[in-house]
């Protein structure tokens, strides 16, 4: 899936569409599939985020911690803005203290999302340069 998102976000990022490109990292109490299909692992599940984003009702929140709440309160304030205003984080304050950049095919930067924020580059360079040799190879 992570390839996926990347390539998609590379092309578009060419056609001058504004991307923001994320990897939700953090392991908490809301983090409802791994609940869900009991996953025991460290680090966050596919689509763990949408918890943080849409909520789960109040019976979600029943054992959540500080770092869960600030954790939903950041996604829900993140998407709000791009629905607003095109832009995650316009101005940063308290609650978002970095500034999430446009993904570009320079510097790839993307927005790991754990209980921190923290912009990084180039998602693990070595893993995605194997999809690209095959979406270069079966893309017609």
């Amino acid at each position: 899936m992570k390839s996926g998102i990347l390539k998609s976000s590379k092309i578009m990022s060419t056609k001058g569409v504004n991307i923001y490109v994320y990897q939700f990292a953090y392991d908490g109490n809301i983090n409802f599939l791994k609940k869900l299909f009991n996953i025991n692992r460290k680090g966050a599940a596919h689509a763990d985020d949408a918890a943080y984003i849409f909520g789960l009702g109040d019976q979600s929140l029943k054992n959540a911690s500080h770092d869960d709440i600030i954790t939903l309160k950041r996604m829900t304030k993140m998407w709000t803005n791009f629905a607003k205003s095109g832009n995650p984080t316009a101005t940063a304050n308290d609650l978002l203290p970095v500034k999430w950049p446009e993904y570009d095919l320079h510097e790839e930067k993307y927005l790991e999302i754990n209980s921190y924020l923290e912009v990084r580059t180039a998602y693990e360079p070595e893993k995605m340069a194997i999809f690209d040799v095959i979406y270069e190879k079966y893309h017609t």
